[in-house]
C-alpha cells in the first residue's frame, strides 16, 4: 500500500529541521514544495491532487455569473468549495474542522485512530488522506506545534508499518506553508470606508466592492468595478505589502511607496515590466536569467526565485488572476506575516499564532518527501503527483 498524508500548513524548514535532528530516518530528503498563491488549504490541495478546480478562494467568494456575493459556513461544512474531498480516501467529518482549532491534540489523536483503522484495515493501492487537525495544531502552535506533530506522525507511520510487515510505502506533503508570527486583524474594513468605499454583496456603482472575508489569513480578495483606485487605496491599509489587479491583458502588481510593474504571459513564460521602482524586487535576479523577447521560462523563474522572498511569483499572480479559481476577484492583497485579514467575529475569540496566505516564502514553500520515491529539490504544487509511482 502507498499511504500519501497530506499536512495542513507544514512548512519545509520545519520538517527539514525535524528530519535533520534524526526524525523519519526511512524517507528520503523533503523538497521544496511551491504553493499557488493565494497560499490557501483548498487551492493547494486542489493543485497537489490535480483535482477539479475550485469555485472561489474561500468558501465565501464574488459569483461573477451571480453577480453576487455567494457561499456560506454551511458550503464550507459540505466540502462544496472542496472538489479534492472525491479524490481522498480520507478526511474526517466537517465536524472535526472547527474541533481541529479549539482542541487540535485530542482532533489528531481521533484522526490518527481513524487513519489506522481504516488504512490498514482496507485493501487499497493508494490511500490518500488528509488530516484537518494540523490545521488547528499550525494554527494554535506554530512550529514549537508542528515538530511535536511530527515526532507522533513519525511513531505512528512505522507502527503501521510494523503492522503491516514493512509492505507499507508513504509519502507526506504539506498543501502550503506558514507564516510562523503572531499576527493581528488588519483594519481593512475602518480604513477602506474612510476612503468612500461602500461595502456590499453587489457591485452597483464604482464606489462598491465586495469583500471575501471569511478565515483569518494573511491575504485578502475583492470584486471592484474600479480595481485600480481600490489596489493603490489598499495600501494606506497596515499590511498590506502587494497588490494586484488586471488591466487589459497586463496583469498589474503595486508595492511600497508606489511601487508598479507589469506582467504579461506567453505559453509557459511571463515578462515583468517595472514602471516605478521594483515591487517584487525581481530585477537583480531576472538579470541572471536568459530571455526571450523579454519574456521569462517559468522554469528558470522557479529555480532562480525558490528561496527569493516571493517564490516564482510572476506565473502563480498570474493564475490567481486567471486560472486558479472558476471565480478569481478584481483586486488581490498580499499581507505581512504580522497582520491577517477576514471575519471580525472570528478574530474575537481566536488566537492567531501563526496562519498562512501571503506570497512571501514562508507562507509559500510547503514540502514532499516519501520513503521510496524521489521528487527533485524544488518543485510546483501540481506537479507533485507526477513524480510518484502510484500503480
Amino acid at each position: 500500500m502507498h499511504l500519501i498524508i497530506i499536512l495542513d500548513g507544514f512548512g519545509f524548514e520545519v520538517v527539514k529541521r525535524y528530519k535533520d535532528s534524526g526524525g523519519f530516518k526511512e524517507f528520503r530528503e523533503p523538497s521544496k514544495v511551491i504553493a499557488p498563491f493565494p497560499t490557501l488549504t483548498d487551492l493547494c490541495i486542489q493543485d497537489l491532487l490535480q483535482g477539479e478546480t475550485c469555485e472561489g478562494m474561500e468558501a465565501v467568494y464574488f459569483d461573477r455569473e451571480k453577480g453576487r456575493l455567494t457561499g456560506s459556513t454551511v458550503d464550507y461544512l459540505q466540502f462544496k468549495n472542496q472538489p479534492y474531498s472525491k479524490i481522498l480516501e480520507f478526511r474526517s467529518s466537517s465536524i472535526l474542522d472547527g474541533l481541529s482549532y479549539l482542541a487540535p491534540w485530542m482532533t489528531f489523536g481521533l484522526e490518527l485512530k481513524s487513519l489506522k483503522r481504516q488504512c490498514l484495515n482496507k485493501s487499497h493501492d493508494v490511500f490518500r488522506a488528509y488530516l484537518i487537525s494540523t490545521a488547528g495544531i499550525s494554527t494554535k502552535y506554530a512550529a514549537d506545534g508542528q515538530r511535536r506533530c511530527l515526532k507522533q506522525l513519525d511513531d505512528f507511520l512505522m507502527n503501521a508499518k510494523a503492522q503491516l510487515d514493512g509492505s507499507l510505502k508513504v509519502t507526506l506533503m504539506s498543501d502550503h506553508g506558514h507564516s510562523y508570527c503572531a499576527s493581528m486583524l488588519s483594519p481593512i474594513v475602518k480604513v477602506l470606508k474612510t476612503k468612500g468605499w461602500n461595502f456590499s454583496t453587489t457591485l452597483k456603482n464604482a464606489k462598491d466592492l465586495v469583500y471575501s472575508s471569511f478565515g483569518l489569513v494573511n491575504y485578502a480578495n475583492f470584486a471592484t468595478l474600479n480595481p485600480q483606485k481600490l489596489a493603490i487605496d489598499l495600501h494606506d491599509v497596515p499590511g498590506v505589502e502587494l497588490t494586484s489587479y488586471l488591466d487589459g491583458e497586463a496583469l498589474m502588481v503595486l508595492g511600497h511607496g508606489s511601487a508598479m510593474a507589469k506582467i504579461r504571459r506567453k505559453a509557459k513564460s511571463c515578462s515583468y515590466e517595472t514602471i516605478t521602482r521594483d515591487p517584487l524586487a525581481l530585477g537583480p535576479v531576472l538579470r541572471n536569467i536568459a530571455e526571450l523577447d523579454g519574456f521569462y521560462d517559468d522554469d528558470d523563474v522557479l529555480c532562480a526565485t525558490v528561496d527569493h522572498a516571493y517564490p516564482a511569483p510572476l506565473e502563480r499572480l498570474w493564475r490567481a488572476h486567471h486560472d486558479l479559481v472558476k471565480h478569481p476577484p478584481d483586486v488581490i492583497a498580499s499581507l505581512g506575516n504580522e497582520w491577517h485579514s477576514g471575519s471580525a467575529f472570528l478574530n474575537t475569540f481566536a488566537t492567531v499564532k501563526s496562519t498562512h496566505g501571503s506570497l512571501n516564502r514562508t507562507n509559500s514553500t510547503a514540502f514532499a518527501m516519501s520513503t521510496e520515491d524521489f521528487f527533485p529539490p524544488a518543485l510546483r504544487s501540481r506537479e507533485v503527483m507526477n513524480y510518484l509511482k502510484l500503480s
